[in-house]
């Protein structure tokens, strides 16, 4: 089966990044619509794929992986719960969206 298209898999990258503006921006930048210029989750955003797409990597993993991003990479605090549920809804987003494009590149 032919491999998704760079173009493709670029596609697939803005879209994991319009997720994690829309729903899980944990430092509270979002303001409609997404800024065209706009990169402040562009590189979670790409290591995203990349565990999806080339590990294939269980949904605790990349919840672990948001958590610390929040808390290590960003330095943020407040209460574990608003961010474990921001990441969970989330990743049910990006996990939707990965199917839908594993179904249509059959993956």
């Amino acid at each position: 089966m032919p491999k998704p298209s760079r173009w493709e898999m670029t596609e697939f990258l803005s879209r994991i990044n319009e997720i994690l503006w829309r729903y899980w921006d944990p430092i509270g930048v979002y303001k409609d619509p997404m800024p065209s210029d706009f990169d402040e989750y562009s590189s979670y955003a790409g290591v995203i794929l990349k565990l999806l797409y080339e590990y294939e990597i269980r949904r605790d993993r990349l919840e672990d992986y948001l958590m610390d991003s929040i808390r290590g990479h960003m330095s943020l605090t407040g209460p574990d719960e608003f961010y474990f549920e921001k990441n969970r809804e989330t990743l049910d987003r990006i996990y939707t969206a990965w199917d839908e494009f594993k179904k249509e590149h059959y993956l």
